[in-house]
């Protein structure tokens, strides 16, 4: 036990050794490969090490950006939050990680996006202002030196605002103050003003520390909701001279002693023109979410002045001085009202009324509604960057913290690639399917309402569900007509590899099995798998990564692979391009229900093979298990995981036993191919991983042209070596792990994508099942779904099985039948692929054909 928690502490901590450096500048290496720019190569842009800090973003965040900014105004959040990166060994100086980040949309279906990181050590405005120049500098290198920001929402920090301005304007902040005041007395906005990034102080958040001021001082229900109000009033303002009044009534009300018709009247005039132009939906409750801790410093910079930095700034302000003096010129007024009067004023709360005016009024445009108003910029929270720092905490990091610094970046680097692929191609998750499932839904409730198409007391949302099927069938029937059906013609270019470049195995040492392993493979074979509820957790062990590198040798076969060129073009168009296609579903196809193969499809299943539809669980294992009886009926080897099985790997890193069981149950060790459907919840992506045993490879098929996930190859190798060991001699410096960049893709020309990823898999395990090579797109999905509830709706358990697979194995694609003559002959064009030594382009084709061999 000793010695397994010092080897486990040596692997989590050996980031915070001495060379803490070193892996960072390894990182740098890395990425300059996995992140290739023309003008901004890499995704560490700066490292600096004394102070610390560094300077994260890539071209392919900068690109994001600029595809946003053509589409309407570019909006960004900035913030910082700390508690995530462990201090630095030689100084334990705190470290901050700040975000600038484009908020989501629930129309596009895509989350927050971090467009540019940095994580410090200092927290002071010199280097704030250091990364945002990095950051605008190489934005402007491809926007041709336009600023294309309109917008950016921080919180109350003197120092980020200041290097905002800085950075992003060219202008000190007493500067841009002197000149909004200008133009505030002059209404002449001078032109230096014109074409800048209009800063904004969240509104939220000032609302939030205001009331929170208020309880320091007294804790009053009523005294805090007049404070909300006359801070909401100052937020809206757009003019100098509605703040004036606002901030002679809120004068009235917290500097008067004594309670009289003045205050009384201030009151209500306020209480009326609060409901008048807005309500309270306008903004946010900040006591609804006191939860969340939000800065009321102001940090300006590390060193011994600060205080006199942020007091000079506000003291210099032209805003300070104006409503400074306004105050003095009504306060005598104000009193001589007061004295009058008998009953003492419970909103009298001078202290609350001269912090505000200290430390919110010389910064008045920042966070009111006179800038913004001006260039016609509608007010928002701060929210995404604070969503983004609960999503990095809680799901990403796993409520981890003082997490060292190149393993933080090593992990923002793997997050942020598929929320840009998210981002291109408006990948949805799951709660935002079921969001415009049911805004779909109601939809139709008011739409029925207004076209009295059945009363509201029959309404239900199964009434909802069948509108909603007729009219998907109604609307894509005439469109499935038009598509063209040239199984004939290639959608891919032939002339370039099939296969990106080969990844080998290597370290076989680090993969030989433990002696616990070989102990526990014994226990299992001496109580017939019955009694054995726990294997030993060294059978999950994890497989390094850098076991997984890039090969840069070079194939010989060039002769060869001119002669599987020319084998394509003549043997591999399929016979089923002269057949009819599939027009359109079975009748009332969502509403039967069927019980095939263990598993239960009903109308929550069928609806999901509608266009443009998440296929269900259900759907794939079924599918899988018939097109594994279709092949075994015509002497094919293939062996098709469930679902489960991947779904497990990725979410707990860890086979279940019961897979071990059912494994030794089947004897994978027998079965030469293995299909094993990977389903990523994280994502809502389906991929397909096929394990060739005899050939020795792995081959990841990704519609996405996306990487496998590291631990899901591990776990597959570790789950191979386990079942395999006493019975196949497997080396792994001989394994081959292909991941092909040239396959179909779910991206149409439109560069839109629908969730077909379901279908391509089923599509690639289909043409294994049946050894048929044909070309598909993704025009031809909307055929394919039909084929596939074809098949499975004309396949009966109760009826004679053998008869309908031999029937209808082939209706995936078309209404006709595929003869063994066929699969017979086309057999023959692959024989002259056995060779030893094989190409690239050979072992797709002996992956397919390798059950005739």
């Amino acid at each position: 036990m000793l010695a397994q928690k010092i080897s486990s502490e040596n692997n989590t901590s050996h980031d915070l050794d001495n060379n803490w450096l070193c892996f960072l500048e390894k990182l740098r290496l890395t990425f300059l490969n996995d992140w290739p720019d023309r003008k901004c190569p890499g995704y560490i842009q700066q490292l600096s090490r004394y102070p610390f800090y560094l300077i994260l973003f890539s071209g392919e965040h900068l690109d994001v950006l600029i595809t946003k900014s053509k589409q309407n105004f570019t909006f960004m959040n900035f913030d910082a939050t700390g508690k995530i990166v462990a201090p630095i060994p030689e100084t334990n100086t705190p470290i901050l990680y700040y975000a600038l980040i484009i908020e989501g949309s629930s129309s596009n279906k895509y989350g927050q996006l971090p467009i540019a990181e940095f994580i410090s050590a200092v927290q002071s405005t010199l280097y704030i202002t250091i990364f945002l120049s990095t950051f605008i500098t190489a934005l402007k290198t491809r926007t041709g030196g336009k600023n294309i920001i309109n917008k950016i929402e921080v919180d109350f920090c003197i120092a980020s605002i200041q290097a905002i301005m800085k950075a992003f304007n060219d202008i000190n902040l007493s500067s841009y103050l002197s000149n909004i005041y200008t133009w505030a007395q002059k209404s002449i906005l001078p032109e230096n003003i014109l074409n800048i990034t209009v800063i904004h102080i969240c509104s939220v958040h000032t609302l939030r520390a205001t009331i929170r001021k208020i309880n320091y001082y007294r804790a009053n229900r009523k005294l805090r909701q007049i404070a909300k109000m006359f801070v909401t009033e100052l937020i809206h303002a757009k003019t100098l001279k509605e703040a004036e009044e606002i901030f002679e009534d809120m004068m009235i009300v917290f500097c008067s002693k004594f309670d009289g018709d003045s205050v009384r009247n201030a009151v209500k005039k306020l209480k009326q023109l609060h409901i008048t132009l807005h309500d309270e939906s306008d903004i946010p409750d900040p006591t609804t979410t006191n939860n969340e801790k939000t800065s009321t410093s102001y940090i300006v910079d590390d060193d011994d002045n600060t205080l006199d930095i942020e007091s000079s700034l506000r003291h210099s302000s032209p805003f300070h001085l104006h409503f400074a003096n306004y105050f003095e010129n009504n306060r005598h007024n104000i009193e001589n009202k007061s004295i009058e009067n008998v009953n003492t004023n419970s909103l009298y709360l001078p202290e609350f009324f001269e912090y505000f005016q200290e430390y919110y009024l010389p910064f008045f445009p920042l966070w009111s509604a006179m800038v913004i108003a001006y260039f016609g910029i509608l007010r928002e929270s701060n929210a995404s960057v604070e969503g983004w720092f609960k999503i990095l905490k809680h799901h990403i990091l796993n409520k981890q913290i003082n997490i060292p610094v190149s393993r933080l970046v090593r992990i923002l680097s793997n997050e942020i690639k598929p929320r840009i692929t998210e981002r291109k191609y408006s990948l949805i998750t799951s709660r935002q399917r079921k969001n415009a499932q049911h805004k779909k839904h109601n939809e139709i409730i008011r739409n029925t309402d207004e076209n009295n198409e059945f009363t509201n007391k029959n309404f239900n949302i199964t009434n909802a569900n069948k509108i909603i099927i007729k009219q998907h069938l109604k609307i894509n029937k005439n469109k499935m007509k038009g598509i063209p059906w040239d199984l004939a013609c290639e959608s891919w270019d032939r002339s370039k590899r099939y296969f990106c470049i080969p990844k080998y195995l290597k370290d076989a040492e680090g993969l030989i099995q433990l002696e616990k392993r070989v102990r526990a493979e014994k226990i299992l074979k001496l109580e017939n798998l019955q009694n054995v509820k726990e294997k030993d957790s060294s059978c999950n062990k994890k497989l390094n990564v850098e076991k997984l590198e890039i090969c840069t040798k070079k194939t010989d076969l060039k002769n060869l692979e001119k002669k599987e060129q020319i084998t394509l073009s003549q043997n591999l168009i399929s016979n089923l391009n002269s057949l009819r296609q599939v027009s359109c579903y079975p009748p009332s196809f969502v509403t039967k229900k069927i019980y095939l193969y263990g598993l239960y499809l009903d109308r929550t299943s069928w609806k999901t093979m509608l266009p443009n539809e998440e296929i269900d669980d259900n759907i794939i294992n079924s599918f899988l298990i018939l097109i594994q009886n279709i092949a075994s009926n015509n002497n094919f080897d293939i062996l098709c995981f469930e679902t489960f099985l991947a779904e497990q790997i990725l979410t707990h890193n860890h086979i279940p036993n019961g897979f071990h069981r059912w494994a030794q149950k089947v004897k994978i060790w027998t079965h030469q191919i293995w299909v094993v459907p990977v389903g990523d919840r994280s994502k809502n992506h389906w991929s397909l991983l096929i394990v060739n045993l005899r050939h020795k490879c792995l081959v990841y098929l990704d519609s996405l042209h996306l990487d496998p996930p590291t631990g899901l190859i591990n776990q597959m190798v570790d789950f191979i070596n386990y079942h395999t060991e006493n019975k196949l001699n497997i080396d792994w410096t001989e394994w081959v792990l292909y991941v092909p960049k040239d396959i179909p893709t779910q991206v149409s020309k439109q560069k839109s994508t629908a969730n077909n990823c379901g279908t391509h898999i089923l599509t690639w395990a289909f043409l294994l099942a049946i050894s048929s090579y044909v070309f598909f797109t993704e025009d031809d999905m909307p055929n394919i779904r039909m084929g596939i509830v074809t098949l499975l709706q004309s396949t009966d358990e109760n009826k004679n099985r053998q008869q309908n697979i031999e029937k209808n194995r082939n209706s995936i694609f078309t209404e006709g039948k595929l003869s063994k003559s066929m699969i017979i002959d086309n057999k023959t064009c692959y024989s002259k692929f056995t060779s030893t030594r094989l190409s690239i382009h050979s072992r797709i084709f002996l992956i397919i054909k390798a059950s005739y061999d």
